[in-house]
């Protein structure tokens, strides 16, 4: 797969009851040398996010930033990803309050925190990659293969 700012493209994946895990991993290669394009701030990687739910985005200064909904457990990675080179992207989330979720880079551990709030999933949104309904963050420019959701860690 391959996403570009000048070409929007993505991949939706419907909601399935099997996605709504209170506590798993989501992870994923990706290849890119930056973010361009529209949006406020960096680029669309995984927008499942309404109400309820979570986004994972590629900052323009390169780290990886996630945020659930309410901004109950926002933070970013300390590592970067925009240096044209392949990275493995895994943040292992756990949806209760004070529960900790880890942003790991490379498989090494970039960022954990621990949530303010419970968060949870919307049941009937759509999982979207590489580019958003929501046109805050603009379009991934980044090479992916092999996403993965898991319920388990």
């Amino acid at each position: 797969m391959e996403f570009a700012a000048a070409d929007p493209d993505q991949i939706a994946v419907a909601a399935d009851p099997d996605f709504n895990s209170a506590q798993g991993t989501i992870m994923f290669w990706m290849h890119s040398a930056g973010t361009t394009g529209g949006g406020n701030e960096g680029a669309m990687l995984f927008d499942r996010r309404s109400d309820q739910g979570l986004v994972i985005v590629q900052h323009n200064d390169g780290t990886i930033f996630v945020q659930p909904s309410g901004g109950v457990n926002t933070f970013s990675s300390f590592d970067t990803v925009s240096d044209d080179y392949w990275h493995h992207v895994a943040f292992v989330y756990d949806q209760r309050s004070n529960g900790v979720s880890t942003i790991y880079l490379d498989g090494v551990v970039s960022a954990e925190q621990a949530s303010t709030d419970a968060w949870s999933w919307p049941a009937a949104q759509k999982i979207e990659l590489g580019h958003s309904h929501d046109g805050y963050c603009g379009a991934s420019m980044a090479r992916w293969t092999t996403c993965a959701f898991t319920a388990a860690r």
